[in-house]
């Protein structure tokens, strides 16, 4: 998702890929065409996506690395100050990091928001064994640094019951990207609700009281997924789960 000046046309190789992954994020990558994608893209030759990218599934590969590629260095870049200063100290420094590196991801205006969050979370929802594959543990450092450091952060509690809360951090943090970006991108949804900063940070503040919630054992001690989870790496415990990057 390489950035191009406003002056600047997109080349070819570009416009297949932005109509490419808007269709994979509005009907999904089984649900669209190489015919779909050229038309939308404004190709006469069918064969233009085979030329630039060998198939669509090397084309979906790469969407998927171009947005990695942004949020990893994102996350990197703030988990680094965080730390540097001594942090973090709390769950909600991890939570802002999450959330705002994921935003704004379009390609001609860094301030406003794209596809990439609905195309990814369709990939690791629908694809998880693509998702996987394509990202390994290159372009996912950030998410997993953001997680081991707020496992530390959590109250007292099993391991399992940590990866759990980490399972549903994942999928609240997808999800309701998802929805933001759909909204934010449909001019005939109402968008009030999306268009301030604001809702994102409280978007946050929610998010962080999930891992600050006192454990209450009396709902789980005999729950036998905690024991199940408790002992998969980190990969294995978001199967079925929304996965951003």
């Amino acid at each position: 998702m390489p950035s191009t000046s406003h002056s600047e046309a997109p080349s070819t190789r570009e416009r297949i890929k932005r109509a490419a992954r808007l269709l994979f994020a509005t009907r999904g990558i089984d649900g669209v065409s190489t015919r779909e994608i050229m038309k939308a893209s404004g190709q006469k030759n069918t064969a233009s996506l085979g030329y630039y990218f060998g198939s669509k599934e090397n084309l979906v590969r790469e969407l998927i690395i171009d947005g990695a590629k942004i949020i990893d260095d994102r996350r990197n870049a703030a988990l680094d100050k965080i730390e540097a200063r001594g942090g973090p100290m709390t769950a909600r420094e991890i939570t802002d990091v999450l959330i705002f590196t994921a935003v704004r991801m379009s390609p001609d205006q860094p301030t406003q928001e794209d596809s990439y969050s609905r195309f990814i979370t369709h990939i690791g929802q629908h694809h998880p064994d693509l998702f996987w594959e394509t990202l390994g543990d290159q372009w996912l450092n950030g998410f997993t640094r953001c997680f081991a450091l707020m496992r530390g952060l959590m109250p007292d509690m099993p391991e399992a019951v940590k990866t759990q809360r980490i399972q549903f951090v994942a999928s609240y943090l997808g999800s309701v990207l998802s929805l933001r970006e759909r909204i934010l991108t449909d001019s005939d949804q109402p968008a009030s609700l999306w268009t301030q900063d604001g809702s994102l940070h409280h978007f946050s503040q929610t998010m962080a009281a999930i891992i600050d919630q006192p454990y209450d054992s009396s709902h789980f001690e005999r729950d036998a997924i905690l024991s199940a989870n408790n002992d998969q790496d980190w990969p294995a415990a978001f199967s079925g789960t929304v996965v951003p990057v």
